[in-house]
């Protein structure tokens, strides 16, 4: 409904194709050769747009997920007053959170079974006890990165995450916002 606050979240494979550069996701049964099972980025997007949610927040977990990413990226806030707050709020939202730039980026450095970008998702949220906008959850991410840095690929370069609105989606100024539960939840992982 156009209440509806929507987190969708892709952790995967990534890669980019074509003269353009598209982004794709690919599942896991993938063929390198034919593109079955390659889902392109912008088909996402446009999926998204369509959406009547009012805040949708797309975490994507995988390598070169930055090129879905609007071209000027949000300026990174600390502060949340509570004007900024409701304003925010009531504003249709349609943001991209991503693990990486348009480059590589690190699956389980140090083992276990998430990325190092997801473990520190899980944990930020996890440690968190107040309302918290995407922007100040990027800020958290980015921040927490840097003190362990992950360097990716031969080149050795940094993995950062980026925060912006999602590319020709209806964005209007929202962002989305996690709010904590009143008592503890538990979630079931999967391991495949």
């Amino acid at each position: 409904t156009s209440q509806d606050s929507l987190l969708i979240y892709y952790a995967g494979h990534g890669d980019l194709s074509g003269p353009n550069g598209r982004a794709f996701w690919l599942g896991v049964e993938a063929d390198p050769d034919t593109h079955a099972g390659w889902l392109e980025a912008d088909h996402i997007r446009a999926k998204i747009k369509e959406m009547s949610a009012k805040h949708v927040l797309l975490v994507a977990d995988s390598c070169f997920s930055g090129a879905i990413t609007h071209p000027k990226t949000t300026t990174i806030g600390r502060g949340l007053n509570e004007t900024r707050l409701r304003v925010q709020w009531n504003r249709r939202a349609r943001m991209v959170l991503t693990s990486g730039q348009v480059t590589p980026v690190a699956d389980s450095a140090g083992g276990g079974n998430h990325s190092v970008f997801a473990r520190y998702f899980i944990q930020t949220l996890r440690q968190n006890d107040n309302v918290m906008s995407g922007e100040m959850l990027s800020h958290e991410l980015s921040g927490r990165m840097s003190m362990q840095p992950v360097k990716v690929g031969e080149s050795g370069q940094r993995q950062t995450p980026t925060y912006s609105t999602l590319q020709d989606a209806n964005h209007d100024v929202g962002d989305f916002f996690f709010v904590p539960a009143a008592e503890g939840v538990k979630v079931a992982a999967l391991d495949y």
